[in-house]
């Protein structure tokens, strides 16, 4: 009796976690548009001039397309690549990292996503000395 309740909840354990994952992949397909850059990047009124315009030049020309057989699509900046991506981390419930591997160059990164919705995403990139916040929208 004791065995079948520790299969029983390791089954459901695995269910659940299953579930889990499943949801932020569903969440996840679709298409993209990047539609707000923001940064604690500390600046000279100069040097945030000349980040303006990049990222507005990055808002009108970079979006993502995750497809629901594990290939991406995306376009940064006019440069486009392909490959494949995976969920490989959700455990904290606050930010879902995602591999992305280029299909050319089959170099990998990791993208951490930290709101994700079925209309929004929030992509995280941390540097030494600051933080970035690029918000795409669903298409």
């Amino acid at each position: 009796m004791k065995i079948n309740f520790l299969a029983l909840m390791l089954f459901s354990t695995i269910i659940l976690l299953g579930a889990c994952n499943n949801s932020s992949d569903n969440l996840l397909i679709g298409f993209w548009k990047l539609d707000k850059i923001e940064s604690d990047k500390k600046s000279s009124p100069e040097e945030q001039k000349i980040l303006d315009q990049v990222y507005a030049e990055l808002i009108n020309n970079s979006n993502i397309k995750f497809n629901s057989d594990q290939s991406y699509e995306q376009v940064a900046n006019g440069n486009a690549s392909k490959g494949k991506w995976q969920i490989v981390s959700n455990e904290d419930d606050e930010n879902v990292l995602v591999k992305l591997v280029d299909a050319d160059s089959g170099e990998a990164t990791i993208l951490t996503i930290g709101k994700l919705t079925s209309s929004e995403m929030v992509m995280i990139l941390k540097s030494e000395d600051y933080t970035t916040k690029n918000t795409f929208l669903k298409k």
